[in-house]
C-alpha cells in the first residue's frame, strides 16, 4: 500500500521521512513541489502521478504530509492513513496551535516512534490514540492534556475491546456529543435549489469511569445515509433499528460520518443577486437573510475576472473588501439577527475598457450556524450503561456551517445568470 511518507513544510523543505518499501528518493519531494507551485496549496491535486509513483497528499496546518504508492491501491484509503496521523499528531503536540514544522522537528523523535506503530510495511495496524498513548509516551507538553481529569488506571489486565483501557477512572463523569453538518448547494439566480447535499459527522468526547456501553437514539435515523462508523460501533444493531450501541474509546473522536442528498427543500440562508456588467465596468445588488434563525460569521464572496479600478459600494451591515491577486469582492457581514435582511449594492469600474467581464462561476456564501442541523436530525436519548457510574452528565451540541470554508472551492454557491 503505502511505500513511503515525507512532511514539507511551506517552503518545501522535506523535514520528516519514512520509508516501508525500500528508500524512495527526495527527488520525489521535488518533483511534488512542482506541482505545488503551480497553484495554491489548497488547489494541488489531491493525486499527482509521476513516472513511476503516485503522490497522495493531504495539506493541514500549513504542513503537507506526502504518500508516496508505488502500486496500485485506493487513494481515499491512503487519504484516511494520512488525516488519521495528522489527527494524532495534534493531539499529541498539544493542539492545532502547536503543529508546526518547529514543533515536528522538536519531537522527531516521537513522530518516528508513532510511525513505526501505526504503520507496518505500508499497511495501518494501529490507529486507536488510546493504545498508542500505551505505545508511545507522548511530550511532557500534551501529557497532562491526554491525561487530564483520569486517574491511573489500575493492573495490566487486558481489555475486551482494544481501543478502551481496562480501570479507567474520572472523578467527574461526562460525556458530550457533537453533531456537525456541513452544507454544499448551488443555488440558480431565481433562488430554485439545483443542488443540495449535507455531510455530517457526529463526535464524542469521552470521560466516563470503567467499561461504558452507550446507546445512542435519533428521532429520525432514515436521514442518515452514506455512513461510516468508528470500529467501536455495533454495526448489526445500527442495521436492526438505526440506533448506535458503542464502548467509546477514552477522550476525543470520531464516532460516525454520514451524508444525504435528498434532503434541504427549505435552505437554511436565503440570497438574492442582481449583478450586470458592462463594458468598464458594472453594478451590483445583493440581498441576504438567514430566514427564521441567527447567522454567525457571514460573509459572500464575489469573484471577478478583472482587477477593479473603483468601487462605490454600500452595505446595510459589515464591511467590503477587495483582494486584488485573488480578483475577488468579500463582504464580510458578521452576525445576522433572526428575519433580518442585509444588503449590498453600488456601482464598480474595471480596466477593461473594450469587452464586457464575467462574474466567475458563482457568488459564495460563507455562515455557520449553532443548535441547528441543516439535516434535521436529532439526538433523541443517549443510555449509558455501566454499573459504578451515578448520573454521569450527557450532552449534545448541534453545528451547521457551510462548505467551503477552508479553500477557494465549493460550498454554498448561488448563481446570477
Amino acid at each position: 500500500m503505502l511505500s513511503s511518507l515525507f512532511i514539507i513544510d511551506s517552503k518545501g523543505d522535506i523535514i520528516i521521512e519514512r520509508h516501508w518499501r525500500g528508500r524512495i528518493s527526495r527527488s520525489v519531494g521535488e518533483e511534488f513541489w512542482r506541482h505545488v507551485k503551480s497553484s495554491e496549496p489548497q488547489e494541488t491535486l489531491p493525486v499527482i502521478a509521476t513516472p513511476g509513483h503516485y503522490l497522495i497528499h493531504v495539506f493541514r496546518y500549513n504542513l503537507f504530509f506526502v504518500g508516496v504508492v508505488t502500486q496500485e491501491t485506493q487513494p481515499l484509503l491512503v487519504t484516511e492513513l494520512l488525516n488519521n496521523f495528522v489527527q494524532i499528531l495534534h493531539t499529541y503536540l498539544g493542539g492545532s496551535s502547536k503543529v508546526s514544522d518547529v514543533s515536528i522537528k522538536q519531537h522527531f523523535t516521537t513522530i518516528y516512534q508513532l510511525l513505526d506503530e501505526m504503520i507496518d510495511n505500508g499497511y495501518p495496524i494501529t490507529t486507536e490514540l488510546s493504545l498508542l498513548t500505551d505505545l508511545v509516551k507522548p511530550p511532557q507538553t500534551s501529557l497532562q492534556a491526554l491525561t487530564s481529569g483520569a486517574l491511573k488506571a489500575r493492573g495490566n489486565a487486558r481489555s475486551p475491546v482494544p481501543w478502551r483501557k481496562l480501570g479507567i477512572k474520572y472523578t467527574n463523569n461526562e460525556v458530550y456529543f457533537d453533531v456537525i453538518e456541513e452544507v454544499n448547494c448551488i443555488v440558480d439566480a431565481s433562488n430554485a435549489t439545483l443542488r443540495a447535499e449535507v455531510i455530517g459527522r457526529i463526535m464524542c468526547n469521552c470521560r466516563l469511569s470503567g467499561m461504558p456501553d452507550i446507546l445512542l437514539r435519533f428521532q429520525d435515523p432514515q436521514i442518515l445515509k452514506d455512513c461510516a462508523f468508528h470500529p467501536c460501533v455495533r454495526y448489526a444493531r445500527f442495521e436492526q433499528d438505526q440506533s448506535l450501541s458503542f464502548v467509546p474509546p477514552d477522550g476525543e473522536f470520531e464516532l460516525m460520518r454520514y451524508r444525504n442528498d435528498d434532503i434541504l427543500k427549505d435552505l437554511p440562508v436565503y440570497c438574492r443577486s442582481q449583478i450586470h456588467v458592462y463594458s468598464g465596468g458594472g453594478s451590483l445588488n445583493i440581498m441576504l437573510n438567514g430566514k427564521q434563525r441567527s447567522l454567525d460569521d457571514v460573509a459572500v464572496v464575489i469573484p471577478l475576472n478583472e482587477p477593479i479600478l473603483t468601487q462605490h459600494l454600500s452595505a446595510s451591515q459589515g464591511t467590503l473588501l477587495y483582494d486584488d491577486r485573488l480578483k475577488q469582492l468579500k463582504w464580510k457581514i458578521g452576525k445576522v439577527e433572526p428575519k433580518k435582511s442585509v444588503s449590498l449594492g453600488g456601482q464598480f469600474s474595471t480596466t477593461t475598457s473594450g469587452a464586457d467581464i464575467d462574474v466567475v462561476g458563482a457568488i459564495r456564501v460563507l455562515f455557520r450556524m449553532t443548535s441547528f442541523c441543516a439535516s434535521g436530525i436529532k439526538v433523541e436519548k443517549v443510555e449509558i450503561r455501566e454499573p459504578n457510574l451515578k448520573k454521569p452528565f450527557k450532552g449534545v451540541r448541534y453545528l451547521t456551517f457551510s462548505g467551503g470554508r477552508s479553500n477557494e472551492g465549493g460550498g454554498y454557491e448561488v448563481r446570477t445568470i
